[in-house]
């Protein structure tokens, strides 16, 4: 059984790329083609998003002990020194926000 790849796409340019079509054929008189079209544009509409998990670099997390350098105090041991590294247990300290 083959694994299904999801490819995220963006959806308002889609939408905007129907809509053009949609504007382009009705001034000709073609309403079962933008008829289609707006059916098509309805299930684009009607379709899923996909919510990125948030990632929480090691220097931002509420794991990273202060005043020792990349320890984890939840894997108990150092981490990477790198300013990209993150793991799932990543959480934002008190007070950040995403930027």
């Amino acid at each position: 059984m083959a694994v299904r790849q999801i490819e995220p796409i963006d959806r308002a340019e889609l939408r905007a790329t129907i809509q053009k079509w949609i504007d382009a054929h009705t001034d000709v008189d073609d309403t079962d083609g933008v008829g289609l079209l707006e059916d098509v544009l309805w299930e684009i509409n009607a379709q899923p998003t996909l919510t990125p998990p948030e990632i929480v670099y090691c220097q931002d997390c509420v794991h990273l002990e202060d005043g020792y350098a990349h320890w984890c105090n939840k894997w108990e041991h150092t981490c990477p020194d790198d300013s990209e590294f993150f793991c799932k247990y990543g959480r934002k300290k008190d007070g950040q926000r995403d930027l």
